[in-house]
C-alpha cells in the first residue's frame, strides 16, 4: 500500500501543477471521461446557487423536445446537482495534505461570480439520434458566464454533464477553477454500451431508468438490453403470449410491456441514449419452450450430465416444429415496432451446444428437417438459424448484430455488426473480412480476471489482489492496440460495450457491481488513446462517485478511500403514501372523538337542564302548597 500512496501523491503533485497547463489529456480539470482538450488558466470564479439558463438557445429549436431536454439537462445536471451537495462536507479523498488532491481547496479566490448558462447551438441543432451522430461539444467558463456550444442537442446534453463534474462544492460554496476554461471535447469511438441482462435477474423498469441516468453522466450512448435468455422470457410478444405468459419469473409484475419500452426509450432519448434490443438465438432458448413446448430441442439429461453449470443455456431451438421459425420472425418485427427509434435489433448467436440436437429427443425430426433443408452438419444448423434471425432484422429494415460465434460457423451477414467478446485477436479477424465490430471482451462487469475468458492460464491473465482492481485491467484494455489494423480496419471498429450478465446481481447490488468500475471503460471508449494513468482515472472517478451518489443517479462503490457523505434520504413514494394515510387515520380518529366529546358535552347539558327543569317545579310545587 505504500508505493500505492506514493503513486496517489505523485499524481496529485503533478495534477496541481498542472492546473495552468494545455492541451490534450491535461490533468487540470477533475471530469469523467478526460476531455479531449483542455486550456485552463490560474483564476476561478463563484458559481451562485441562483445560476440561470438563457433561453437564447430556443430561437435555434424548433422542436419542443429539443427546448425540453435542453431545459431539462440544466435542472438535472446544474441546479440539482448544486441542490444535493449543498450544506455537505466536501468530497475528500484524505485527511493528509500529501495525498489529498486539492480539488476542494480554491488555489486562487473567485475574482466574480457566474450566475447565468448561455447554449448556443448549430444550424440543424436536432438530428435523429443514432450512433454516429455529432456529440462534439465545447464549454467555456470567464467572468462572466458559462458558454456551452454545439452543433446538436447531444453534444449539450453532454456539455451539461461535464459542467456537472466541473462546479465544486468545497463545503461552504460552489466554484469553477482554473479559470478561464475551455474544454473542446468529441468522442473517440460513436458506440460506447452498457449491456444490461434482464434474463437471468428481473430489472424494474425504473431501476433501469436510473441505469440510464447514471450511464449517461458517464456519456455512454448505447443501452444494450438482452432481454431474454435461457433463465426467462420478460418481453411482451404480441402474437405469441405465452412466451412471456408462461417463461417471465412473475407474469403480472416481471414482464416488459411495449409501453414500458417505450417509456424507457424516451427516457435514454432525453439524456441521449439509444436503446438496443436483444433476443438470443438459437441457443439460450430454454424459456421459449415453456409457453410453446417443442420449439426447444428437449435434451435436459444430456445437459444435465455434460453442462452442470446453469445447464439451461445449452438448449438450443427445434427447427423441426411449425412454430419455430414464425416465433422467430414475430419477435423480430415486435422488436423493430418497439425499438423503432433504433437502427439495430441484435439476435444474438452465442454458445450453441450441437451436443444437444445430437442428444434430444426430437434428433431424428431435426436430422429429417435438415436433409430436407440441404444442411449437412449442426454448424451449419448453427449458422441457418442466425442467418435466418438476422434476413428477419434486414427484412424490417433494422442492421443486425450477433456474437462473434456466428461469425465463426460462417452465419454472419455482411451488414451484421459483430459483438466480440473472446479476444482481441477474433476483432482483428472480424475487421480483416470487412465487417464492423464492437469490443465487449475485457469490458465484462461480472468478471473477476476479465481479459481471462479462456483460461487462468492465459498470458493476459492476471487475478488482481482486490476484485475492484479490474478496472486497471478494462481501462488498459484499448480496442485496437497492438493489432497492427489499417486505418481502414480500425474504422470498422465501432466501439465497444461494457457487459454486466446478471447471474449474480439484481436491483439490489447491480451498481456497485455494474456502476463501480464501468467509467474505466466509459474513459477508455470515449477519450483519446494517449489518456491511460489509472491514478489520475483513480481520483477523478472517486470524486465523480460521490457526486453521482449525491445526484441520485448512482449506487457505485468507490476505488479508494475517501469520505463522501450522501444527501438524507427522501421518503419513498410508497413511505410517503403510507405516510398520508395514517395521517389521514389519525385525523379520523381525531375527528370522531371531537364529534362524540360534543354528543357527550351536548347530551350533559340537555341532562343538566333537565335536572333543574325538574328542581325548579320541584320547588314550584312546595310554595303552592
Amino acid at each position: 500500500m505504500v508505493s500505492r500512496g506514493r503513486l496517489l501523491l505523485l499524481a496529485a503533485a503533478v495534477a496541481v501543477a498542472a492546473c495552468v497547463a494545455a492541451g490534450q489529456g491535461s490533468p487540470g480539470v477533475m471530469v469523467v471521461p478526460q476531455p479531449r482538450a483542455v486550456v485552463a488558466g490560474g483564476g476561478s470564479v463563484r458559481v451562485g446557487k441562483g445560476v440561470t439558463l438563457l433561453d437564447s438557445y430556443k430561437e435555434a429549436l424548433n422542436d419542443k423536445d429539443a427546448a425540453e431536454y435542453i431545459e431539462n439537462a440544466f435542472q438535472r445536471c446544474v441546479r440539482n446537482t448544486m441542490k444535493a451537495q449543498d450544506g455537505l462536507h466536501a468530497w475528500t479523498l484524505s485527511l493528509h495534505p500529501e495525498i489529498q488532491y486539492q480539488v476542494n481547496t480554491t488555489v486562487v479566490a473567485p475574482t466574480a461570480t457566474v450566475s447565468s448558462v448561455r447554449v448556443v447551438l448549430g444550424k440543424q441543432p436536432f438530428p435523429a439520434l443514432d450512433v454516429g451522430v455529432d456529440e462534439s461539444y465545447t464549454v467555456q467558463v470567464n467572468n462572466e458566464e458559462i458558454t456551452l456550444n454545439a452543433s446538436t442537442v447531444w453534444g449539450v446534453l453532454h456539455a451539461f454533464e461535464t459542467v456537472a463534474q466541473l462546479i465544486n462544492w468545497d463545503g461552504k460554496s460552489f466554484t469553477i477553477q482554473h479559470t478561464p476554461l475551455l474544454i473542446t471535447d468529441a468522442p473517440r469511438y460513436p458506440w460506447r454500451g452498457m449491456l444490461v441482462d434482464t434474463a437471468r435477474h428481473f430489472i424494474p423498469l425504473d431501476k433501469l431508468k436510473q441505469l440510464v441516468d447514471g450511464l449517461s453522466a458517464m456519456k455512454f450512448n448505447v443501452l444494450h438490453l438482452h432481454l431474454t435468455d435461457a433463465q426467462s422470457f420478460p418481453f411482451e410478444v404480441s402474437s405469441y403470449k405465452e412466451l412471456s405468459g408462461k417463461g417471465a419469473f412473475d407474469p403480472n409484475h416481471a414482464v416488459y410491456t411495449h409501453d414500458d419500452m417505450s417509456a424507457l426509450i424516451e427516457h435514454a432519448r432525453s439524456r441521449g441514449m439509444v436503446v438496443m434490443p436483444e433476443f438470443d438465438l438459437p441457443g439460450h432458448t430454454a424459456s421459449w419452450g415453456l409457453g410453446y413446448p417443442g420449439v426447444t430441442a428437449s435434451c435436459w439429461d444430456y445437459l444435465n450430465a455434460h453442462q452442470p453449470d446453469y445447464p439451461e443455456n445449452g438448449m438450443a431451438l427445434n427447427p423441426a416444429d411449425s412454430r419455430t421459425f414464425p416465433i422467430v420472425d414475430a419477435i423480430v418485427a415486435d422488436a423493430a415496432s418497439v425499438f423503432a427509434s433504433c437502427a439495430y435489433v441484435n439476435v444474438g448467436g452465442d454458445e450453441v451446444d450441437h451436443g444437444c440436437w445430437q442428444n434430444a429427443p426430437q434428433h431424428e425430426a431435426i436430422t429429417t428437417w435438415m436433409q430436407q433443408n440441404n444442411v449437412a452438419n449442426f454448424s451449419q444448423l448453427e449458422a441457418y438459424f442466425t442467418r435466418y434471425a438476422q434476413e428477419a432484422v434486414v427484412k424490417n429494415k433494422k442492421t443486425p448484430m450477433v456474437w462473434e460465434d456466428a461469425f465463426t460457423v460462417g452465419g454472419a451477414l455482411p451488414e451484421s455488426i459483430i459483438g466480440i467478446w473472446r479476444s482481441k485477436e477474433k476483432l482483428a479477424e472480424v475487421v480483416h473480412s470487412g465487417r464492423k465490430a464492437l469490443l465487449l471482451y475485457g469490458y465484462y462487469q461480472d468478471m473477476e480476471a476479465p481479459l481471462c475468458t479462456q483460461s487462468l492460464e492465459c498470458p493476459e491473465c492476471t487475478v488482481n489482489w482486490l476484485w475492484i482492481w479490474t478496472y486497471v485491467d478494462m481501462y488498459g484494455n484499448d480496442p485496437i492496440a497492438d493489432l497492427n489494423l489499417s486505418q481502414e480496419e480500425a474504422d470498422l471498429v465501432l466501439g465497444g460495450e461494457a457487459a454486466m450478465w446478471s447471474e449474480s446481481v439484481d436491483v439490489l447490488s447491480w451498481d456497485v457491481r455494474g456502476l463501480t468500475r464501468s467509467p474505466a471503460v466509459a474513459e477508455r471508449l470515449w477519450s483519446d488513446a494517449s489518456v491511460t494513468d489509472r491514478n489520475w482515472l483513480e481520483l477523478r472517478v472517486d470524486r465523480f462517485r460521490c457526486i453521482s451518489v449525491r445526484r441520485g443517479v448512482s449506487g457505485a462503490g468507490p476505488l479508494y478511500s475517501d469520505y463522501c457523505t450522501p444527501p438524507e434520504k427522501e421518503p419513498e413514494e410508497d413511505e410517503i403514501e403510507w405516510l398520508a394515510i395514517a395521517a389521514l387515520a389519525l385525523l379520523a380518529i381525531c375527528v370522531a372523538l371531537l364529534l362524540a366529546l360534543v354528543l357527550v358535552s351536548v347530551k350533559l347539558v340537555l341532562v343538566w337542564r333537565r335536572a333543574r327543569s325538574l328542581g325548579y317545579a320541584q320547588v314550584q310545587g312546595e310554595g303552592d302548597k
